[in-house]
């Protein structure tokens, strides 16, 4: 068996999963608002998340956040943020949505 890392990022809306994934080409890049045309969309009728609020890229074995010129903020260790390297195992905020990011091992 060969131990393998595995992302896992989770997006919680209001208290409730809205997406989940391990897939490492979406986790290439993911935006995140409520815009059709975000790969993870929010509810319509929330006015305080932009319409693409902000994008989560994975590369070179780091996961970055930054904003999109969000009218609200993206906050990140309770910090508003304009792009920032996410350590894993930590949460990303805005408004009501959670994102966290977790890595875990796995054998195959």
């Amino acid at each position: 068996m060969k131990k393998v890392n595995i992302l896992q990022i989770t997006l919680t809306y209001n208290g409730n999963v809205l997406f989940d994934t391990e897939d490492i080409e979406l986790i290439k890049e993911i935006s995140i608002g409520r815009s059709s045309k975000c790969t993870w969309v929010i509810p319509a009728d929330d006015h305080l998340v932009s319409g693409v609020h902000a994008i989560l890229n994975y590369s070179n074995g780091k996961v970055i956040i930054r904003d999109n010129n969000s009218k609200n903020g993206t906050f990140y260790q309770s910090k508003k943020i304009v792009e920032k390297v996410v350590e894993y195992y930590n949460m990303i905020f805005f408004h009501i949505v959670s994102i966290k990011i977790f890595i875990y091992s796995s054998y195959i």
